[in-house]
């Protein structure tokens, strides 16, 4: 996939550090993932981006026929 690196050599102990706050993060996202949580305060962006995105998917439904069906099966499009 990929790989992340970090300069660590000026702080004793930064990497555990962060490997511990990585995994508490991840672990937040899977908590948020399982319950649905809704983050009211990205409402705009997210409706922006799907307006967006269903405006690409219109255009390109001839090369995008399953996307095309199914946002238009949800009622999106």
């Amino acid at each position: 996939m990929g790989a992340v690196g970090v300069a660590i050599f000026s702080r004793q102990g930064a990497l555990d550090s962060w490997l511990s706050e990585a995994a508490s993060l991840g672990q937040t996202l899977v908590e948020a993932i399982e319950v649905q949580r809704w983050y009211p305060e990205q409402e705009h962006a997210l409706a922006e981006n799907r307006e967006r995105f269903k405006m690409v998917v219109q255009m390109n439904k001839d090369i995008w026929p399953h996307e095309y069906e199914w946002r238009a099966e949800k009622g999106w499009i």
